[in-house]
C-alpha cells in the first residue's frame, strides 16, 4: 500500500512540475515573440495569442503589493498548500 502512494505521489508531482514548466514556457516564448498588447494568429481565427502583462494574480490581484509580499503570496502560498496536499494524500 505504501509503495502505491509513492507512485500516485510520484506522478503527482510530475504533472505538477509539467503543467508548471509547460505554462512557464509558453508565457517566455510569447514574450520573445509577440510584442506586447499584439497577438498573433495560432490556428485562424479560432486561437490568438495575445501579449498582455499582469503583474499580478487574477483579475490584477496584488498587482501593488511590494515584491517580496507578492512573491511570498502568490508564489510561496501556493508551494506550500500543494506540498502539504501531497504528502497527505
Amino acid at each position: 500500500m505504501k509503495g502505491t502512494r509513492n507512485f500516485s505521489k510520484f506522478w503527482i508531482l510530475i504533472i505538477i512540475l509539467l503543467t508548471v514548466g509547460c505554462d512557464q514556457v509558453s508565457k517566455e516564448l510569447t514574450r520573445i515573440k509577440v510584442e506586447l498588447r499584439e497577438y498573433i494568429s495560432v490556428i485562424g481565427e479560432h486561437f490568438m495569442l495575445t501579449n498582455v502583462e499582469n503583474t499580478g494574480a487574477m483579475l490584477g490581484f496584488g498587482q501593488h503589493f511590494p515584491p517580496i509580499v507578492k512573491r511570498l503570496f502568490l508564489q510561496g502560498l501556493p508551494l506550500l498548500v500543494l506540498l502539504v496536499l501531497l504528502f497527505r494524500i
